[in-house]
């Protein structure tokens, strides 16, 4: 997980990078808070964000773009409560 380059480097490469199903849009404030976050990440965060998310240490070649399924923003509700979940494959999420 080292290296001192970003994995990505603005907001319209991540957002090519991601899609919304179950709740959530491109224009859902939660995703759009997402986004900002991924922006502020130094490469080190970037590269543990990767490997939290994916469960694997390196991007595709070509990068975020290329992740095959793309990352997938879900909302799932709990109870009275929403909970927001980020990963690379919905049909995990779905089957928890």
């Amino acid at each position: 997980l080292g290296g001192s380059e970003k994995l990505w480097s603005n907001r319209d490469e991540i957002m090519d990078s991601i899609k919304c199903e179950h709740g959530y849009s491109m224009d859902s404030k939660p995703v759009q808070y997402l986004i900002d976050i991924m922006c502020e990440l130094n490469p080190q965060q970037q590269r543990l964000f990767v490997e939290f998310s994916t469960g694997s240490t390196r991007l595709p070649i070509g990068g975020l773009r290329n992740l095959n399924p793309k990352l997938t923003i879900v909302k799932r509700n709990v109870g009275q409560q929403s909970m927001f979940v980020e990963t690379q494959d919905s049909q995990q999420v779905d089957n928890m």
